[in-house]
């Protein structure tokens, strides 16, 4: 019974340690840009996250850590792991030792590789990720054009970041008609809205678009 509750001990404590967090999440926090998660062309699906300051960088996480130094485990982290391993030797000397059956420590062991496998394989909401998000509707269409025209009216600039992925060639004419209204209004929402904030009517936009205006421009520029 000792033994078992000092390796539940040393679990917790190995699993609470703060460089797992820094390697885990390495990216960077309040992010206030707006996202695609798309598998690309022929996809039904497409999913727009809007940035509201309270999140993580997706676009860190999905890079991936190219060095480890800023993440490196420093000397207390280390230190604190030293100390663990010798714990977890000492805790398998003891455990060796034992002169009564020790049939149970094998149960223990394959209820908690049972754990292991029903914790690794069952479903999870993105926010037991670290990810909160929270849901505000769907857009969808029998046709990915109109599914993109209408994603571009109610949010400026998401649907033409996304056209060039589903449509790499060109459109047809009257499609490129009702992209250019659409930008035509975003242009004009914009200005009035850049005047209003100068003038002190408005407050700074919550959602700013620079990325989507990235991908606007150089949808463009290939139009052009």
């Amino acid at each position: 019974m000792v033994i078992t509750v000092v390796g539940t001990i040393l679990s917790f404590l190995v699993g609470a340690l703060s460089q797992w967090q820094r390697e885990k999440w390495f990216c960077r926090r309040n992010a206030m840009n707006t996202y695609a998660l798309t598998r690309g062309n022929g996809s039904q699906h497409a999913l727009i996250i809007l940035g509201n300051g309270h999140g993580l960088d997706l676009e860190d996480l999905a890079a991936g850590i190219e060095t480890l130094e800023t993440a490196a485990a420093g000397w207390k982290t280390k230190t604190f792991l030293f100390i663990m391993g010798w714990s977890w030797i000492l805790l398998l000397i003891a455990a060796a030792g034992l002169s009564q059956p020790s049939w149970y420590l094998l149960a223990v062991g394959g209820i908690g590789m049972m754990h292991n496998l029903f914790v690794a394989g069952w479903p999870r909401h993105p926010s037991a990720m670290g990810i909160h998000l929270k849901f505000r509707t769907v857009i969808g269409h029998m046709s990915t054009m109109e599914a993109l025209l209408a994603l571009e009216a109610q949010y400026t600039h998401a649907g033409r970041s996304l056209l060039p992925i589903y449509f790499p060639g060109r459109i047809f004419p009257e499609e490129e008609a009702q992209w250019e209204a659409l930008r035509l209004k975003a242009e004009h929402e914009e200005s009035v809205q850049r005047q209003n904030i100068q003038a002190g009517r408005a407050r700074p936009p919550m959602l700013p678009l620079e990325s989507w205006i990235l991908h606007a421009k150089s949808y463009e520029g290939k139009r052009k």
